[in-house]
C-alpha cells in the first residue's frame, strides 16, 4: 500500500477563506510564522523518514528562496 502526503506551503493569512478578512495589500504587514512552522515539519518529516509533496504559494517561492531550497533538499 502507498501513502501520499501533501503539504500546501503557505503563510495564515493567505488562506483563500480570510480573504475578505485579510486582503493581499495587507500581507506585507503581517506576521511571517511560515519559516518557523516548516522548520518543524521538514525536521519532523527528516526524522520519520516521510516522502512529501510541496505545493509552493508563489509569493512564498519570492519571498522564501532560502526555504524553497532546504526543501527541495531533503
Amino acid at each position: 500500500m502507498n501513502h501520499c502526503f501533501s503539504v500546501d506551503v503557505e503563510d495564515w493569512y493567505q488562506v483563500d477563506n480570510l480573504a475578505t478578512a485579510i486582503p493581499r495589500s495587507s500581507w506585507s504587514q503581517r506576521e511571517n510564522r511560515i519559516t518557523q512552522n516548516m522548520e518543524r515539519l521538514l525536521q519532523i518529516f527528516d526524522d520519520f523518514d516521510i516522502k512529501v509533496t510541496f505545493f509552493i504559494f508563489g509569493k512564498v517561492a519570492r519571498e522564501y528562496p532560502d526555504l524553497i531550497r532546504k526543501i527541495a533538499s531533503n
